[in-house]
């Protein structure tokens, strides 16, 4: 069974995509639990549970937020840095409220404050669920689609047969019948032309 050339493409992308979101995610993770840590053993094991974990995921948001701006999602529409940063914010919060809450019940309603236990809870249950929530709701809301470059090659034509590569067109350009996805470098933005073609009769 052969894939469409398309649907291919957009596989290969998306993998790419998801591998440098782990990468960020993996570094991310280490800040995080780095700096929890810390700060757990500079307040002490008697307070400071959810100020130690806060703390440390205002730190790895941070970090989270530049290098997958700059490194994951380089390829993707930026819709502008005060929406863009915004959204991020507000979902990277409701992950962090994800972990909080898994440490809460651990510590309050299991009455389990052990290192141990608030690292299984916060840095391992509640990481988990925060991170799948990140990457789907970074693709849904934060980060613009795709900008899509099309190569296209000219043969004996005024290029020189060399290949043209047309500027990005955006998912959005696409949708509204601004530009198609196929349509040629030269071609986009005018209409085609067709000369009347004379016919010979026959016998003349």
């Amino acid at each position: 069974m052969k894939w469409p050339s398309g649907r291919l493409g957009d596989f290969s992308a998306g993998a790419g995509e998801f591998a440098r979101f782990g990468v960020v995610g993996a570094l991310a993770f280490v800040v995080d639990i780095g700096a929890a840590n810390a700060m757990w053993a500079l307040l002490g094991e008697d307070e400071g549970h959810l100020t130690g974990k806060a703390v440390s995921a205002v730190m790895a948001t941070t970090f989270s937020y530049v290098a997958n701006r700059q490194w994951t999602y380089r390829h993707r529409e930026r819709t502008g840095p005060l929406r863009e940063y915004t959204l991020f914010v507000l979902v990277n919060m409701a992950a962090v409220l994800l972990s909080l809450c898994c440490l809460a019940v651990t510590v309050y309603l299991l009455g389990l404050d052990s290192l141990l236990a608030k690292n299984l809870s916060a840095n391992v249950i509640g990481v988990a669920l925060g991170t799948a929530f990140r990457f789907w709701a970074y693709r849904r809301w934060v980060f613009g689609p795709p900008v899509r470059t099309h190569t296209h090659a000219a043969v004996d034509g005024p290029f020189g047969g060399r290949p043209v590569t047309r500027g990005p067109v955006t998912e959005k350009a696409i949708k509204e019948g601004k530009e198609h996805p196929d349509a040629h470098p030269c071609h986009r933005g005018s209409r085609v032309h067709r000369l009347p073609v004379r016919t010979r009769g026959t016998g003349r």
